[in-house]
């Protein structure tokens, strides 16, 4: 779920985040590398200003090798032309 977007940051109606609430440690080291993702930490900024739509995972032989961030455009802040947008920003 955190390779498409989740945020492992948030606590629940118990007042836990989801590694106070995991299973087991592989579980909860999982959920702390998640929050040090700085693909994920981006997205999730950028979905939170409207600025992002989707997070696409790129997998390959079952292992995800990168992550496409969708913009969108339609929001982006007026600092930014599309132009600069296709000719300056790259998918990580």
């Amino acid at each position: 779920m955190l390779s498409y977007g989740a945020k492992a940051n948030i606590k629940n109606n118990f007042d836990n985040f989801p590694k106070d609430e995991a299973m087991t440690e592989e579980i909860k080291n999982l959920l702390k590398k998640g929050e040090e993702d700085p693909i994920l930490k981006l997205y999730q900024t950028l979905f939170s200003k409207k600025i992002a739509k989707k997070l696409i995972p790129i997998i390959f032989k079952e292992n995800i090798i990168a992550k496409k961030i969708v913009c969108n455009l339609i929001n982006l802040p007026e600092e930014y032309s599309l132009n600069q947008v296709e000719n300056e920003w790259v998918t990580a």
